[in-house]
């Protein structure tokens, strides 16, 4: 008997196709959800600013020749007016004369160096010179020559604590010297007070001019005085 060949089976043509279907869906663009796909992202390159394109403005260099300078000239007109405060000094220029002593000279000096040593101990050293003036004053009595120099030292100095107290000293020697004059005045008018006086009928007492008359025209008679 002659072998008859099998049929083939019925889901191979199933398989043939089911892989067919799979390669093309494979081959296919997958599908995009319009709901869910995002914009792709567009990036923008930097844009540089018109400012900072442009350079920045340094300063000039300044010529360090021109403060030094200064400084040398400010230096010497120091030095100059402290040298002319301190031969008004020695000359008892204190306050006076007007634009020619050592006070004013020393001010201008801390007007341009406000700490200048130099010009402060010469302020302090008028005072002590008005200070020993004015204790010399009052030792001679001479009262208002103290309470002058003491005056013009508290000028220079308001707060200087020995003029304080010599202040206080030159008015209280003051006091005392008014004190003192005004008993003098009257006790010399308690003892003006208590002289005797003579009578107001009663005559004085005549002259020797005129004894003499009396005795040349009354003929002679004595000198001496009438009782």
């Amino acid at each position: 008997d002659a072998e008859v060949p099998a049929a083939p089976p019925d889901d191979v043509g199933l398989v043939s196709t089911r892989d067919e279907v799979g390669v093309q869906a494979a081959a296919a663009p997958a599908p995009v959800d319009v709901a869910t796909a995002s914009s792709p992202t567009v990036r923008v390159a930097p844009v540089e600013s018109a400012a900072a394109s442009i350079p920045p403005v340094t300063a000039a260099p300044q010529d360090p020749v021109e403060p030094a300078g200064a400084a040398i000239a400010l230096l010497a007109e120091v030095e100059r007016l402290n040298a002319l405060a301190a031969k008004a000094l020695t000359r008892y220029r204190l306050l006076l004369p007007k634009d020619d002593n050592a006070y004013d000279y020393y001010r201008q000096v801390l007007t341009l160096d406000p700490d200048n040593a130099e010009a402060h101990a010469g302020l302090a050293q008028i005072v002590q010179k008005y200070g020993e003036m004015a204790e010399e004053a009052l030792t001679k009595n001479d009262l208002p020559k103290a309470g002058l120099y003491v005056g013009r030292a508290l000028s220079v100095d308001p707060g200087d604590a020995e003029m304080l107290a010599l202040r206080d000293r030159v008015e209280r020697a003051m006091a005392d010297a008014e004190a003192a004059e005004r008993a003098a005045a009257d006790r010399a008018t308690e003892q003006s007070s208590q002289e005797p006086r003579a009578p107001e009928n009663e005559k004085p007492a005549p002259s020797g001019l005129e004894r003499l008359m009396r005795f040349v025209g009354g003929g002679g008679g004595s000198l001496e005085t009438d009782p």
